[in-house]
């Protein structure tokens, strides 16, 4: 991997994937379901958390390395400060 001699790094988080009532998609078994609140929020929770895994294997292999993120949910970010008891200052 490049990621040792990188000076920057931007990982992007993915879409996300739950489709609403009365878009196409090719499952059937989805294609009539209705997301609730709650479901939205747990989904983009997961997706921030692959970021924040990919964010932590990225500074364990090279420490130096500038990383930028895109998180869904901004209250996350404490997840990647090196004390997360500094978030309360950036809102």
């Amino acid at each position: 991997m490049n990621i040792k001699k990188a000076l920057q790094v931007v990982i992007l988080s993915p879409n996300v994937g739950i489709k609403k009532k009365g878009e196409s998609t090719e499952a059937a078994s989805v294609e009539d379901t209705v997301p609730d609140e709650k479901s939205v929020a747990d989904e983009e929770n997961l997706l921030d958390a692959k970021t924040i895994f990919k964010y932590n294997i990225v500074k364990k292999k090279n420490p130096n390395v500038r990383v930028v993120t895109e998180l869904i949910n901004q209250h996350n970010i404490a997840f990647l400060l090196e004390d997360p008891l500094l978030y309360h200052f950036l809102s």
